[in-house]
């Protein structure tokens, strides 16, 4: 693949988006994303797509090979330190909700960040593993970030609706407790705030723009795609709780 795509690797080269857009999605996602479009490009450049493919499928082999050695004793030890860890700084977490209890401004301010700290990691989880669908989609619709969208959504879904059940307890005029609005900010900030990603989301759509068209488009159908279901959905959301 390399010797192949040498020539290819010029800057301004007429090639090179397209020869960028096979090594990243392949290399991301696996050879299972290669298309007719991926394979047409590298018969008319003379690429070895066959190659980098096999290279991509030994290379999964042997992550999952590292993968395996988690069974020895070493990487028990670090697995068995790692939750110890985890356990500590989430009990920590917990007493110090429970401790930071007063009623002035400070208190609920850094009780509301303990709070929101214990719902972070669930959400970051959550846009790590959905991370793994991108690209899984069949056919022509490979292209989309299925995994980003997913989390982007579910974020904006979570954090209005947890904004409206706030915001119905407060204008409801009973006064409630730390553990009602407490719980719906926690959430928001916490939990949606790990699931959703800016970044990436960026990234993907930088990489879409650097194609050439009509793939160049994908980046505006991706953001007007993500940002208009995400914005009608909760709106729609929004209207329901209130």
């Amino acid at each position: 693949w390399k010797n192949t795509t040498k020539e290819h690797r010029r800057v301004n080269n007429e090639a090179l988006p397209y020869l960028c857009d096979i090594e990243e999605r392949v290399l991301k996602y696996g050879p299972t994303v290669i298309d007719d479009d991926m394979k047409t490009s590298s018969e008319k450049y003379g690429w070895d797509l066959k190659s980098l493919e096999t290279w991509v499928a030994e290379k999964d082999a042997s992550s999952f090979d590292m993968k395996t050695s988690t069974q020895s004793p070493s990487a028990k030890t670090a697995i068995s330190v790692a939750v110890f860890l985890f356990v500590v700084f989430y009990t920590l977490l917990i007493i110090g909700v429970i401790k930071v209890n007063g009623d002035d401004a400070y208190s609920i301010t850094y009780r509301t960040m303990l709070f929101s700290a214990i719902f972070a990691p669930p959400g970051a989880l959550l846009r790590w593993r959905l991370s793994e669908y991108n690209g899984h989609l069949p056919g022509h619709w490979s292209w989309f970030p299925v995994g980003t969208f997913a989390a982007n959504f579910s974020a904006s879904i979570i954090s209005i609706a947890m904004i409206a059940i706030d915001y119905v307890f407060g204008m409801s005029g009973n006064p409630h407790s730390f553990w009602v609005y407490g719980t719906c900010r926690a959430i928001k900030t916490g939990f949606a705030g790990s699931l959703s990603t800016v970044s990436t989301f960026s990234e993907e759509i930088y990489g879409f723009m650097e194609l050439k068209a009509p793939k160049a488009f994908y980046s505006y159908y991706y953001t007007l795609f993500t940002i208009g279901m995400s914005c009608v959905c909760s709106v729609a959301v929004y209207a329901m709780i209130v």
